[in-house]
């Protein structure tokens, strides 16, 4: 496969430091394990062998990073491609920018062939679609309505159903097939020049995926951009040749889906499981670093983004344990193990938080040992892990990054209960799919976080107990407290997030703020999305990481208001579908 191979050293040294670390730590934990209280000590072992495997198989997983080299389409060269549109019910302005996006981007209309595939049955978007086909006489756009759940006829329930319903009608020249969800716009013009090139260049590609971004609040408080997924690891699961498709922004090979039975319907979502049974069957997976969807809703509302998450969460744990990998090598192997080993420190977060708890209190502690001791041993492991952190998530800043990890604190119970039904459910036990809302609802969403703030109130309140009753300088358990404050800091940061969308400042000030914004011109629309390719794929990593700059610096833009303002100023508004490269 046609690829730039990067090997960053600083990442590395940090790696190996980690490791190190942890052979001083590891083993002496487990000499100073407190056997007589196997309830603590027991739990907190595990915890720390479940945070240690995730890390060995990361510094395995991210030696190394890798980008494709270009190999766009050339003009008049352009095959014909099925671009699949699955709806259910989102709100129709979201699908008809969506499709103007595909049709507007950098791809000749005859060579387009658009099916919008709609579940819900709705004459409304039959009529969008009649409209668009009007405007774009070029391109053919089709509706298609897919057989009702629990219809003979139809092969998959939710998503995977609709996609198989769609790929029955496809015209037998086509030989490529791009799905999008509804609410997706195309981020950058070249999207499918880029991407059916490399398809095309290389005959056992099965897929391109791309970047995926979206429309966020300032400072994307859900991290709902994840630039550790798209930015780092997917370019290390590249280089392991164990990418696999996110759902939208992505383009497969026709043969290929056909070879492994078309979209599967295993698992509760398709696009992880689809890409393991592609690589299980000898094909090949791309990642081509360019912005290929732009969601236009972003969850942000702390019940419909924790229902996404623990989609997700429970999803990945279900493959990890009982889907087949015969097929793949050892490197992809561990790229699908680290999904599974992520969402399983959400148990044992509430291990390290629960533990404190103890100690302080009933002085029960997992290890036995001195102060000075768990110091010499256990933080360097800390101060390693820290730093491994900073450094492999590059290019990130430590901004995006304490957001990332205060997200994943905070849906620890979300993911501990992922792990309990994905053990419990068996290889058959799926759950039933629920579409995510493409509308937030602003409340104070107290019913979810209400776990955190009982075990925050344990926490600090044991904290301060100990302290008045020990004082700080006797018996104080300085290794209870690291793990206190930490996680307590994180739990914090979430807890916030279940008011986010409120204005809690009174009702006069913010009449005040009104008339301030409007006497001074701040009402702008959103900025557009940029381009990630000017007329080609970067050809380095360090193309990549100049192209990632931009894209902070578009972020930034969007999460200043002033710098807002200049852009508003500077640059015509324009949907990011169609945003000249």
């Amino acid at each position: 496969m046609s690829k730039t191979i990067e090997r960053d050293m600083r990442a590395r040294i940090s790696a190996i430091a980690l490791v190190a670390a942890m052979a001083w730590f590891l083993p002496w934990l487990i000499a100073h394990a407190d056997i007589s209280k196997p309830w603590v000590s027991l739990p907190f072992l595990a915890a720390t062998l479940i945070v240690c495997a995730a890390s060995l198989v990361s510094v395995v997983n991210r030696w190394q990073r890798a980008i494709p080299l270009p190999t766009p389409v050339a003009l008049g060269d352009e095959p014909r491609i099925a671009v699949i549109i699955p709806t259910l019910g989102e709100p129709l302005r979201l699908l008809d920018r969506t499709v103007r996006s595909v049709l507007e981007q950098d791809w000749p209309h005859e060579q387009l062939w658009v099916l919008i595939s709609d579940d819900a049955g709705d004459p409304r978007v039959r009529d969008l679609v009649n409209d668009l086909a009007l405007s774009f006489p070029e391109a053919s756009l089709r509706y298609h309505e897919p057989p009702r759940y629990g219809d003979p006829r139809r092969h998959g329930e939710a998503k995977a159903g609709n996609l198989n319903s769609a790929l029955a009608l496809l015209p037998p020249d086509i030989a490529f097939v791009e799905t999008r969800d509804a609410d997706d716009l195309v981020g950058d013009h070249s999207f499918l020049r880029q991407t059916v090139g490399q398809l095309l260049s290389q005959e056992r590609l099965a897929f391109v995926q791309t970047a995926k971004a979206g429309e966020v609040s300032p400072h994307d408080p859900f991290d709902n951009q994840q630039p550790h997924f798209f930015q780092c690891a997917m370019l290390s699961r590249y280089a392991a040749n164990a990418v696999f498709p996110c759902g939208s922004g992505v383009v497969w090979r026709r043969v290929a889906l056909h070879e492994i039975g078309d979209f599967p319907i295993w698992n509760l979502v398709e696009d992880l499981h689809s890409g393991l049974e592609a690589l299980r069957h000898g094909w090949e997976g791309c990642y081509l670093p360019i912005l290929g969807a732009y969601a236009q809703h972003s969850p942000e509302d702390l019940p419909n983004f924790i229902k996404q998450r623990g989609t997700w969460a429970l999803d990945t744990v279900r493959l990890t344990l009982w889907a087949p990998k015969h097929g793949l090598n050892l490197r992809q192997r561990l790229q699908f193990y680290e999904l599974g080993l992520f969402y399983m420190q959400g148990p044992a977060t509430l291990v390290f938080l629960l533990s404190p708890i103890l100690g302080f209190l009933a002085h029960w502690y997992p290890v036995v040992t001195t102060t000075n001791d768990f110091i010499v041993h256990f933080w360097p492991f800390a101060a390693a892990l820290e730093l491994y952190l900073v450094l492999v998530h590059r290019p990130m800043s430590l901004e995006q990054l304490w957001r990332a990890r205060l997200v994943w604190a905070g849906l620890c119970f979300v993911y501990a209960r992922a792990c309990v039904l994905a053990v419990l459910g068996g290889r058959t036990g799926k759950p039933r799919y629920r579409v995510t809302r493409k509308e937030n609802t602003y409340a104070w969403h107290w019913q979810q976080i209400t776990p955190h703030v009982l075990l925050l109130t344990a926490l600090f309140g044991a904290m301060a107990w100990s302290l008045a009753t020990h004082g700080l300088l006797s018996s104080f358990d300085v290794g209870s407290a690291y793990w206190a404050v930490l996680y307590g800091l994180l739990m914090v940061g979430f807890i916030r997030l279940s008011w986010h969308g409120l204005d809690l400042r009174p009702r006069a000030s913010r009449a005040r703020r009104r008339r301030v914004v409007q006497a001074r011109g701040e009402w702008v629309a959103p900025i557009a999305a940029p381009p990630l390719v000017q007329g080609a794929a970067p050809r380095s990593l360090e193309a990549v990481r100049a192209l990632e700059t931009r894209i902070g610096e578009w972020g930034r833009a969007i999460e200043d208001p002033a710098s807002e303002r200049v852009a508003h100023e500077s640059v015509p508004v324009t949907a990011p579908a169609v945003a000249e490269s």
